[in-house]
């Protein structure tokens, strides 16, 4: 039975009587947890949201020299729920939108996009915070009711892979006027922005060519105003998509007098 949801259970949470269960679960394929009423089996699946937060963000399918989105197949069998927000932006070119984030999305492909994403993963409702401290639980496909939904495509989401398009690469760093020999580049520093690590720390660590390519300060030599580094040592950031949800007027006591209206 929790396989077919998905679950791979944490903690299990009884009540005085035992006759509820309450499942706490993990793992990015599976719900947070489960209420399961022992005497009849019925079983409510449960997410958990921050008040602000997203679905989720997959990387989208890599792109080629021409910096265009590409839509395979096996991305829309994977994700089918972003099908709609995709054919929004069939052209979209991610060198010419780099620094910036596209949200410009119809409501309903976005609202596909966020409660499908939990019809997906066998999730019931979605229990948050509201702006009292109460926690709250709201039916997945009821959520554009009480929460402010959007959609995202990021030229430079989380992660980070060699580089795929080595000719657009050198094009940038030529606008930059890097000379490269080979396949080592040398540019002067101030062509390029600091990198500095999470956490508040503000150690560098490397340098951005553009908002898509950057390069680690471990690969790089500087010599007075100049950095050489090799471009087999140079990052890509992935493409992502996401629908996202706003709980910022969320009240208990509204949602609780919509419910026991209807």
């Amino acid at each position: 039975m929790l396989d077919s949801y998905h679950l791979s259970p944490r903690y299990v949470y009884s009540s005085d009587d035992n006759s509820r269960i309450l499942i706490q679960a993990g793992g990015n394929k599976g719900v947070d947890s489960a209420l399961i009423t022992v005497i009849d089996y019925n079983i409510y699946t449960i997410e958990f949201k921050e008040p602000g937060a997203k679905t989720s963000e997959p990387d989208l399918p890599k792109y080629n020299e021409d910096g265009k989105l590409v839509v395979t197949d096996e991305f829309i069998m994977n994700y089918p729920q972003f099908e709609d927000m995709l054919k929004e932006h069939e052209n979209l070119n991610f060198f010419s939108l780099m620094g910036n984030n596209e949200h410009r999305f119809g409501p309903e492909s976005v609202n596909i996009a966020v409660t499908s994403n939990y019809t997906k993963k066998y999730a019931d409702v979605v229990c948050t915070e509201d702006i009292n401290g109460y926690l709250v639980m709201l039916p997945v496909n009821q959520i554009s009711i009480w929460a402010d939904i959007e959609g995202e495509i990021r030229p430079a989401g989380r992660n980070h892979y060699k580089v795929w398009t080595p000719n657009a690469l050198r094009r940038f760093l030529k606008e930059k006027k890097a000379v490269i020999n080979d396949d080592v580049a040398t540019i002067n520093i101030s062509a390029l922005s600091v990198r500095r690590k999470r956490g508040g720390s503000g150690t560098v660590s490397g340098y951005k060519i553009n908002p898509i390519f950057f390069i680690y300060d471990k690969f790089c030599k500087i010599n007075g105003d100049n950095v050489t580094f090799n471009l087999s040592n140079v990052q890509q950031l992935n493409p992502t998509i996401a629908g996202k949800m706003f709980f910022r007027r969320l009240n208990y006591f509204n949602v609780k007098k919509y419910y026991f209206d209807i």
